[in-house]
């Protein structure tokens, strides 16, 4: 399956945000935008029509004419009075009007020719027009021929000239809808324009935000590659910060293991290869028969176990770290598993004239441990201690606060190097005067399955271990 880019994401997610919001807002804009100006054409029908009436229509017309003019004239005046308060309205409407009498029919006196109007569209548009009933006016839309016309219909006093009853005004919606074409005509060059530069931000933002991973991949390969020493030096935001320190704290583990681990082969070799050659040597004394046949067995039998013990301490190693390797956990007594540990290295003690000094409280202190496994780390780091010790060795168990157990072993030889305190639980890391380099890696190992954690530090009398246990009590 082809896997999609980052890039396709983020375009294809905003483009689909983009014509969402698009289709919402001319939607949501048709709506209300058509409502809005039909209601606004509407409130000016009604205003042109109450000003109609006031103008036009609230006197009798032949008061504001001279005596004895003929009633055509009078009439003639009537239309030019009503006809200037249409014209001298300020309107954005193209507004007519019509005038009926109490049949409903229209008043005619002048031709319509005349007066400038179509008499067929004023007769279709009083036809399907509904009267309303009492003083309150009617307003609402009509269609005629194909084109819809907002409509007033107002009801005029019985007194009005000429038996005119009912005002019609009307205007044509056509207007309107050239206006809402040209606002739609507008808008969709404003979401044009939205979509162009959602998308120019798409392809900034996708270029920013895929810049990292590709300085990020690079130096993974290089990692890869067995290159450690590089160093990941790009500014990123907050979220890939803390990636990015992990990388280069993974690099820089990488590089002290992969240093360590080589120097464990060279020492390796060597400490493999000493034995070896005592083997070999020994064994061609006794073939050519220049040695005591006693006394060599008795070399190569150290040298085999010496041997053994190396081969033995890197397979426990690896099935340490293995996911495969057991923990046989239960309520130990951690008093008992110190005295058991110190009397695994007394005899050692003893053949170095060093002491062994052990401490513990009164009471019994239970933790959850496999026993086996948390002598051997309490065993390799008294053995080491005893390798750098003058006289004495103490190992000692402290109750601490918060549920915990603290064991504390230390020396009062010359103390650790400062270079070497962040590499000595490292595997195949091996200070001056070391052997293989396994023992402390393999203690700490089996502390941190015990969910505990374990530290090194100089005193001004030697070097002292502490591991923190949960404690069970």
């Amino acid at each position: 399956m082809q896997r999609r880019s980052i890039t396709w994401r983020v375009l294809t997610l905003n483009l689909l945000i983009v014509l969402v919001l698009a289709v919402v807002t001319v939607t949501s804009f048709g709506f209300v935008a058509r409502r809005y100006m039909e209601q606004n054409v509407m409130e000016q029908l009604v205003r042109l029509a109450e000003r109609a009436e006031v103008a036009a229509l609230g006197s009798p017309v032949p008061a504001l004419l001279l005596p004895g003019l003929p009633p055509e004239l009078e009439m003639l005046s009537f239309y030019f009075d009503l006809n200037r308060t249409f014209r001298e309205t300020l309107t954005v409407l193209n507004a007519d009007y019509i005038l009926l009498d109490a049949a409903a029919d229209p008043v005619v006196v002048l031709p319509s020719a005349l007066l400038g109007a179509d008499p067929s569209l004023k007769l279709n548009i009083a036809s399907a027009l509904e009267l309303p009933v009492g003083n309150q006016p009617n307003y609402g839309n009509v269609e005629v021929g194909g084109e819809k016309y907002a409509v007033v219909v107002k009801q005029l006093p019985r007194t009005s000239p000429w038996g005119v009853r009912w005002l019609v005004v009307y205007s044509s919606l056509a207007k309107l809808n050239e206006m809402e074409m040209a606002a739609y005509k507008i808008l969709a060059v404003i979401l044009l324009g939205g979509v162009l530069l959602s998308m120019v931000v798409s392809l900034l933002l996708v270029k920013r935000i895929s810049a990292p991973f590709a300085v990020l991949t690079k130096h993974i390969q290089a990692i890869a590659a067995r290159d450690f020493g590089g160093k990941i030096d790009f500014p990123v935001d907050a979220e890939l910060a803390e990636l990015v320190g992990s990388i280069n704290s993974m690099s820089e583990k990488l590089e002290h293991h992969d240093e360590a681990q080589k120097t464990f082969l060279q020492n390796a070799s060597h400490d493999f290869r000493t034995p070896l050659m005592a083997i070999g040597s020994y064994a061609e004394g006794i073939m050519h028969k220049i040695v005591e046949p006693e006394e060599a067995a008795g070399v190569i039998l150290d040298e085999t176990q010496r041997l053994a013990h190396m081969v033995e301490d890197l397979l426990y190693l690896s099935r340490l770290t293995s996911i495969e390797e057991s923990y046989d956990f239960g309520p130990v007594s951690l008093g008992d598993v110190l005295q058991s540990s110190a009397a695994v290295v007394q005899g050692l003690a003893a053949a170095q004239q060093k002491q062994l000094t052990v401490t513990l409280p009164a009471e019994k202190v239970l933790v959850t441990a496999d026993e086996d496994k948390l002598v051997r780390a309490v065993v390799n780091i008294l053995d080491n201690c005893l390798r750098y010790a003058e006289r004495e060795v103490t190992l000692s168990l402290e109750l601490e606060a918060g549920e915990q157990v603290k064991i504390v072993i230390s020396d009062d030889g010359p103390g650790i190097p400062p270079q070497d305190l962040p590499h000595i639980f490292t595997r195949f890391f091996k200070g001056a005067g070391g052997q293989v380099g396994l023992g402390l890696a393999i203690a700490a190992s089996i502390i941190e399955r015990h969910g505990g954690a374990i530290s090194a530090a100089n005193t001004s009398h030697g070097a002292v271990f502490a591991i923190i246990l949960p404690s069970g009590r």
